[in-house]
């Protein structure tokens, strides 16, 4: 099973370069540990609640759907400038 801290592995090898400045590191890694407390905390919250399971499952989709927006927005900005 993965951890946060295996994921953290992956998404620095994967983005971070080589020689990145400890402070470009410390702060990728205190937004990737924020991002995913906030996301345990929403399906905390959402496993707690009232809501039927579709409600549920809506949630959840709307939360995927918002990253793959924002994720999409960066590619697009990205794209503009550097061609």
């Amino acid at each position: 099973m993965d951890t946060i801290l295996s994921r953290w592995d992956r998404y620095r090898s994967r983005l971070l370069p080589i020689n990145a400045p400890i402070i470009q590191e410390t702060q990728c890694k205190m937004a990737f540990n924020s991002g995913a407390k906030t996301i345990l905390i929403l399906l905390t919250e959402l496993a707690s609640s009232d809501l039927s399971e579709g409600a549920v499952i809506d949630a959840i989709k709307g939360y995927h759907l918002e990253l793959d927006d924002y994720l999409n927005q960066i590619i697009a900005d990205y794209s503009v400038h550097n061609s």
